[in-house]
């Protein structure tokens, strides 16, 4: 079975191992609850089992026979779509979501590509299909 549907629920913080610092402010995803919240289950939707804990989500994959599962972004990319920080945004989401599969291979995360300016859009097209 194959799930092509999953979202990941990430917190107010995912982007910012991934990005440049000179962008840790901006993609700081005001709004989202913190790591902490979410482990502590006061984050509503974010703390659904496996929303974002990899070992959790993995444990679902078993219990519910899924063998590939196509990964989407949540929200952390939407801010920026339009924007001059709209491909810095999509190249560190590329980064996070990568570093989230963490190589298992059931996880195929979703690539972001922003198609404002298409040279940037090949790029990333480029950088997700390496």
């Amino acid at each position: 079975m194959i799930d092509l549907d999953s979202h990941l629920m990430e917190p107010r913080d995912y982007l910012l191992p991934f990005a440049p610092a000179s962008l840790s402010e901006q993609l700081t995803m005001a709004g989202a609850p913190s790591r902490d919240e979410m482990i502590a289950g006061s984050a509503g939707q974010w703390s659904t089992p496996g929303a974002f804990d990899r070992s959790e989500r993995r444990a679902l994959l078993d219990r519910l026979g899924i063998q590939r599962q196509v990964v989407l972004p949540g929200i952390s990319h939407v801010a920026h779509l339009g924007t001059l920080r709209a491909v810095e945004s999509a190249r560190a989401q590329h980064r996070a979501a990568t570093a989230w599969a963490d190589g298992d291979p059931r996880f195929c995360p979703a690539a972001v590509i922003p198609m404002d300016h298409p040279g940037d859009a090949l790029d990333l097209i480029g950088d997700a299909a390496d």
